[in-house]
């Protein structure tokens, strides 16, 4: 029952799998034929884009044709005029010349010379083209010159005008301003409007009351309506408007001359009628009427061309005679008024009050703000002296939209002795129109003054500001705060503290520093930032970054500039409270200096380049790295010291340190004996030299400083044997298959550790222990023994070389000899048998005499080795 169980589910398992293998082979089919169908259309869309890029490049191709074939065909267009033009050039050429030739040859034949003809001819048509050209620039000099000359004469006839016209002026202003000359114009005045011509009226004041119509001419209401007939007032018109009079006259001559020809009169009648003295119509040598009424009649008469009797006199006075008596009312003038008269009176006041300051209003836009614009808009009189005198002329220019008028105020009592406004009464003034005012201020304190000069207009008060200033100085800062921003270390930065002076004394400045808060470098235990604010008493033991003149001068009217110098030695920000005073005239002022110290934009991570320990007659290299911290690319040059010419060599010795990245310099040093000599200054007694180097950077101040430091050693190896130098090994006669030994000592010079090794080793030679090879460490001695075996009985000369790895060289010479011995062993080791304790173990050994002599020998077994030897001697 399990194994159907199994089968069954087995075969479930593989039709699961067939179906998922169905289901995705069907998904893969479906998925090839998609990317089929993409593929299909990438592809043709791909064409129909090559086609058009083909299509187009075809259309800018036969495009570009197109235009080369109209290049082509206007070229030769213009090839085709400019031949025409140049054959018919060459005709007219041609026709020249034969004409020419022709008549070279009349010349010749009447027994001329033809050149001499034709160079003559060709230089007086060029002389006559030349004299033409010079006569038309002459021609246009002189014109020009003329039109300057006429303009400058026009000029100096204007500036004569003026000068007589401000001479003139001048000479009236003076004669007006003189008691004489107001004097003299006031009777010029008098005699001008008077009808006798008279300056006094009633010099005796005997006449009750003076009419201005009886002494003055004065146009009245007939006038205006063409009714006057007045002959003063007809008079003054005349000599006013004389054309027009005359015009006027021959207009009534010329109607007086119809009329009477109308009436039957002939010319020459009419020419008597006038002529008469007496009674005809004009009489002219008659009395001239008293009666105004009498002469008006009169006037229109002569008018008319009529008869009238000049000598009659009115019955009654007419209301507006000059002679008239005053109306009832104005007779009446002495009385008291009575309360309806009172109330018409004061009716009338209020209504005068009310029309003093009004609203205007000119075709719907009411005007608004002062009506007058004075020229200057402040009235300033500075600097002044008390007891002297100052003139002040300023213009109001009515800037409103129609007539208007003002009245100058009385200004307040506490000034009001101060000031003095002098003007002509300028009365209505249009719009646009100006008048001139004359302020004249005499102080008597020495205090300034501000206040406002008041007038009254017709469409309400305005006033214009009015200041006054002594002579005193008047200071001020152009800025309380300077930021010098930032600046390298090492560099120095430079701003202008400005004081103003605008006043007319001179002062003196003093300028303290008050605190000054320096950047600390951190530290373990260094003190908050807080703490690195300076005191005064701090500040005077130490020298701040910043820098100026700490007095000086302050001339009137001027600007000063205090130059301020931040030169930082510290990265950070440095603050500074500056006081500054005016010795009294006027308050201290406190001022702010900002900076912040940069650091430089060159510099190098590791300050010193250390070589190590360098032996001499050795190449080393390293690097310098070379950072740049700024957004800017700078220009490194490496300084060589001449300690170390020749012995050190930069790669590159110039370079651009790209913004914000670094460069490394290769450094080669060559050492020798010479160099440590030349650095001695540098060099201690280890031989380590420090020599100070620098990284030259044009654009920067402070030079980047670092220090190459080198150990100058001798990788020498002293060879020495009891004490003494060696160069030869003496070994003397050794016998054959014996060794003899030399003790050697090797002491290293050096201040490094050396392996040295005795390579290749001679035949007969041997150096123990270590094989022949060996480390040495600085200053240490080693010894070492050479042990000599000859192998024959031959002189012995061999060189023992000494290797080390400081690529250094030693050659020691071996001498000796070997000898045959006098007596030789049977063998020279004995291989005893593994022996218990308490047994025996017997081995032999012969002893052969190779001499001629008899021998003594002596075996002597090392003590407690248990080995004994017999016979032993």
């Amino acid at each position: 029952m399990a194994a159907e169980e199994a089968r069954a589910a087995a075969a479930r398992a593989a039709a699961h799998r067939q179906s998922v293998a169905t289901r995705q082979l069907a998904a893969a089919r479906d998925g090839h034929r998609g990317a089929k169908e993409r593929l299909r259309q990438n592809t043709m869309e791909t064409r129909a884009r090559l086609d058009a890029l083909q299509q187009q490049h075809r259309k800018q191709r036969d495009a570009k044709a197109e235009r080369v074939l109209q290049l082509k065909a206007s070229t030769e267009e213009v090839s085709a005029t400019l031949r025409a033009a140049n054959e018919a050039k060459a005709a007219r050429q041609a026709k020249l010349e034969a004409a020419r030739q022709a008549e070279a040859a009349a010349i010749l034949e009447a027994g001329g010379n033809p050149y001499q003809v034709f160079r003559e001819r060709d230089e007086a048509r060029r002389l006559a083209k030349e004299r033409a050209e010079h006569q038309a620039v002459l021609d246009a000099n002189l014109a020009n010159l003329r039109s300057r000359l006429q303009k400058q004469q026009a000029a100096e006839a204007a500036q004569r005008q003026r000068i007589e016209r401000e001479r003139r002026l001048a000479d009236a202003a003076a004669a007006a301003a003189d008691a004489n000359g107001q004097a003299q114009k006031n009777e010029r005045l008098m005699k001008k409007l008077t009808k006798t011509g008279t300056t006094l009226l009633d010099p005796t004041s005997k006449l009750g009351k003076l009419y201005p119509s009886e002494h003055t001419t004065v146009k009245d209401w007939k006038f205006g309506l063409g009714l006057g007939k007045d002959s003063d007032i007809l008079d003054m018109m005349e000599s006013k408007y004389s054309r027009t009079a005359q015009a006027h006259l021959a207009e009534l001559e010329d109607k007086r001359q119809v009329r009477m020809l109308e009436a039957g009169l002939d010319k020459g009648a009419v020419r008597k009628a006038g002529s008469k003295g007496g009674g005809g119509v004009v009489g002219a040598n008659l009395p001239t009427p008293i009666s105004a009424s009498v002469r008006a009649a009169a006037q229109e008469a002569q008018e008319l061309g009529e008869v009238f009797d000049e000598l009659a006199e009115p019955e009654i006075l007419g209301l507006w005679d000059s002679r008239a008596e005053p109306p009832p009312a104005q007779r009446a003038r002495g009385r008291p008024l009575s309360k309806l008269e009172q109330s018409y009176m004061a009716a009338a006041r209020q209504r005068q009050r009310e029309n003093i300051i009004g609203t205007q209003v000119v075709r719907g836009k009411k005007w608004e703000g002062p009506p007058f614009v004075s020229k200057p808009a402040r009235l300033e009189f500075l600097d002044f002296d008390v007891g002297s005198t100052y003139e002040l002329t300023f213009t109001l220019t009515n800037v409103s939209h129609t007539f208007n008028q003002f009245t100058a105020q009385p200004l307040p009592h506490d000034v009001s002795a101060f000031f003095s406004l002098n003007f002509k009464q300028p009365g209505r003034m249009s719009a646009g129109t100006s008048c001139s005012l004359t302020l004249t201020f005499t102080p008597k304190v020495n205090q300034p003054i501000e206040t406002q000069l008041p007038f009254l207009t017709k469409t309400g008060p305005m006033s214009l500001p009015l200041r006054c200033a002594p002579k005193r100085a008047a200071l001020s800062l152009a800025a309380t705060a300077l930021d010098f921003g930032g600046v390298v270390i090492a560099e120095s930065a430079t701003l202008p503290l400005t004081v103003h002076n605008n006043g007319a004394l001179a002062s003196s400045y003093s300028l303290t520093i008050e605190s000054y808060d320096e950047p600390k470098t951190a530290k373990p235990n260094a003190p908050p930032a807080g703490a690195a604010k300076q005191t005064q008493k701090d500040i005077a033991t130490q020298q701040p970054a910043f820098t100026f003149i700490s007095a000086g001068k302050l001339p009137p009217y001027s600007a000063t500039d205090i130059i301020v110098k931040f030169a930082p030695l510290k990265a950070g920000v440095h603050a500074a409270q500056m006081r500054i005073e005016f010795n009294g005239d006027a308050p201290a002022e406190q001022v702010h200096f900002g900076a912040e110290g940069v650091k430089v934009p060159i510099f190098v991570p590791s300050r010193t380049v250390d070589f190590k320990c360098c032996v001499f007659d050795s190449l080393y290299r390293d690097e310098l790295l070379v950072c740049n911290r700024s957004s800017v690319a700078h220009k490194v040059t490496l300084r060589m010291p001449a300690e170390l010419s020749n012995a050190l060599e930069f790669v590159p010795p110039m370079a651009f340190v790209q913004a914000r990245s670094e460069l490394a310099f290769s450094l080669k040093l060559r050492t020798s004996e010479e160099l440590l000599t030349r650095c001695a200054a540098f060099a201690d007694d280890d031989g380590v030299i420090q020599v100070p180097m620098r990284v030259l950077v044009p654009d920067q101040a402070q030079p980047v400083t670092y220090t190459l430091r080198a150990q100058l050693t001798t990788p020498k190896l002293r060879f020495l044997v009891a004490g003494e130098p060696v160069k030869v090994l003496d070994f003397g006669t050794c016998p054959v298959s014996a060794s003899r030994q030399i003790t050697m000592e090797i002491e290293n010079l050096s201040a490094l550790p050396q392996r040295f090794g005795f390579v290749p080793l001679p035949a007969c030679i041997d150096v123990q222990p270590g094989d022949a090879l060996g480390t040495i460490l600085p200053g240490e001695t080693l010894e070492r023994t050479i042990s000599f075996s000859p192998r024959d009985a031959t002189a012995f000369d061999a060189t023992l070389s000494c290797r080390t790895t400081l690529n250094q060289k030693y050659s020691l010479r071996c001498v000796g000899r070997g000898v045959k011995p006098p007596l030789v062993l049977s063998r020279t080791t004995l291989r005893l048998k593994a022996t218990a304790e308490g047994d025996e173990t017997l081995e032999e050994i012969a002893v052969e005499n190779t001499g001629t002599t008899e021998q003594v020998f002596e075996f002597v077994p090392k003590s407690g080795s248990g080995v004994a030897v017999s016979p032993l001697v």
